[in-house]
Formats: C-alpha cells, structure tokens, sequence
C-alpha cells in the first residue's frame, strides 16, 4: 500500500496515537515503523501478543518502560576501551531497574496463572505452564540487581559520586574536609583582623580558579601580600590568595587531584562491570524496546475498546459495528459491513 493511500486512510494518526502510549524512545520508534502487514502468520502472531499485553493490562495494570535505550554505542566505546560517564552509568542502571520491573510483572501474571490452574483443575501450577504469547520474551530478559544497585550508591546523582563509593574516597574526602576548614579557619581570622578588614572591598572569601581568596581594594595590594588569581571588571578589586593560606590550599588542591584520580577509577571499575554485561544488556534493552511497542498497542486496545478479529485468506470480510477508531466514540455510529 502506498504512502498516498495510507495517509488518505490516516493511518499515520492512528500510529501517532500508538506511538503517544510507548513509554520510550526504542519503543517509539518501533511504533513509528508499522506498516499494514499481508502475511497472515505474521499478523496472527503480532495479533496474539497485542490480545495478551491486553489481558495483561486488565489483570494487572500497564507497565512501564522507561529507562530502556538504545545501549549498543555505549557498548562499542566500552570494547575501544573507552569508559562512562556518571550520567551514562545511570542510564545503565535505569535499564536495569527497567529490567527488574518487567521480571516482577511477570513474576505477578505466573502466580496468577498457577492459582487459576489450581481453582480450575484441583491440582497444584506447575511454573512455566500455560504461559501466553509474551512469556517467552519476559523470562529472556537477564538482570543484573546487585549492578544497578552498585551503580546507584556509588552515584546518587549525575555528576555527584558517594563518599562511600569506597574507601579511599571516604578518606580522602574527610582530608579535604579537615583541609578546608584549616584554610576557612586562616582566612577568618584575616577577615576579622582590622588591619586586614580594612583593606578589603567586603568581608568575604571569594572563589578564583579552585583558590580561595579574598578581595582586596586596589590600593591596598601591598598591605594583603598572597597570589593575584584575579581581577574585577573596574579593576578596583583585585582577588587575591593570601600568603598565609597559599601552601594550605596548594595541599587542598593536592587533595582534589587525588579526589579526581579516584573518581576516575571508581568509574573505570564500574564501567568494566558494565562492559562484562553488555551483551545482554543489548539483548535486554531490544527486547523491553518490543514489549514496549507491544504493550503500547495493548493499551492502544483498551482506549479504543477494540477487539481482536478473526482472520481468513480467502478473501471474506465482516465487521460488526465498526467505528471509526478517530472518532468520538460517544458520538460515533456503529455499521455492519459485509464484502
């Protein structure tokens, strides 16, 4: 079928609206590329797994997908070597935890199926029976708990590392903290001093370039003696590093590097753990991308209340009451249609 004759059908609005109820990207995308289908097995089998993600729905609730993405450039930067970031290792951990959640729904729709066989049949489940068109793709999916769970202590938040992201951060840590309260300490005492107060624009301690300063008028450069990191548009203000707190901040700075070093290799160990598990993330991110669509054409189903048709090769088509699915289905009118 041509675009011209799909677009006049507006079957692009009716994929719009499919897409609208993917919960992410992959999933979307998915969406984006449906085209009417003339294999009749295939469509039976697409037809099957939309019937079930319904059932599901109705049983228990949607299911969300958010959090799963296209992994395989991560991936390749990981075989080159390469390492993540704390942003893209959080990424990894929200497909993992999206992982995780797809494992519990499905662990919920086996108890039910077990507890219905034992209503129906007198007679204990037994685990994997009677499992619908999308059991399959539910228990392929690997997790990684203890991963997602390493990778979210170690980084609460993009860009921000734990102090216990292991031992030798938390101890350099509380070294820069004892460092910095010393070069707080020092330059207090300077700012309360009066033969120093005087000579500062205000009372403060400014930041220039990591280094701690404090902003001295112009004419009284001398009188504050230290390292000039910078100065003020007007320059009236000059900030500078007092000489006093000068190799305390050189040691703090010392300490930040060692901080920075640590943060790297704490990344690099987590990004290696990621590398080792990268295949089956690829295999687990594409197939929470196609339970995404699917889903989405589940809920699609119960927004339209649509139902699953029968269908035949020879040519024969019946509709009972067909609405037109974009039409507002308060004021729509039902026909029957025979050819």
């Amino acid at each position: 079928m041509d675009k011209k004759a799909l677009y006049t059908l507006e079957f692009d609005k009716i994929i719009r609206r499919l897409a609208e109820r993917t919960t992410s990207e992959p999933g979307r995308e998915f969406a984006g590329k449906v085209v009417p289908q003339t294999d009749l097995r295939k469509i039976r089998r697409n037809l099957l797994q939309s019937r079930d993600a319904l059932g599901r729905i109705m049983r228990f609730g949607t299911i969300s997908f958010s959090g799963v993405f296209d992994i395989r450039p991560m991936g390749k930067r990981l075989s080159l070597g390469g390492g993540l970031s704390t942003g893209e290792l959080l990424s990894v951990a929200g497909l993992l935890v999206c992982a995780e959640r797809a494992k519990q729904y499905e662990d919920r729709n086996r108890q039910t199926i077990h507890a219905l066989a034992e209503a129906s049949e007198g007679r204990p489940g037994r685990p994997g029976e009677r499992g619908d068109s999308l059991a399959r793709l539910f228990e392929s999916i690997e997790v990684f708990p203890e991963l997602s769970k390493e990778i979210t202590r170690c980084i609460p938040a993009v860009d921000e590392i734990a102090d216990d992201a292991s031992p030798a951060l938390a101890d350099i840590r509380r070294a820069m903290a004892r460092m910095n309260d010393r070069v707080h300490d020092k330059l207090n005492a300077m700012l309360s001093s009066a033969s120093v107060g005087e000579c500062l624009r205000d009372r403060m301690i400014v930041l220039r370039d990591n280094h701690y300063c404090l902003p001295v008028r112009a004419e009284f450069k001398s009188r504050v003696p230290g390292l000039l990191h910078d100065t003020s548009a007007s320059g009236s203000t000059l900030f500078i590093e007092p000489m006093a707190v000068l190799e305390l901040g050189n040691e703090l700075r010392e300490w930040k590097n060692k901080e920075a070093e640590e943060i790297e290799r704490i990344l690099l160990v987590l990004s290696e753990r990621v590398a080792g598990a990268m295949e089956a993330l690829i295999r687990d991110a594409k197939t929470l991308s196609i339970l995404d669509f699917i889903f989405a054409k589940g809920q699609l189903a119960v927004d339209m209340n649509a139902q699953m048709p029968d269908l035949n090769d020879k040519g024969i088509i019946h509709l009972r009451k067909a609405r037109h699915p974009l039409l507002d289905p308060e004021t729509v009118v039902p026909i029957d249609v025979s050819l």
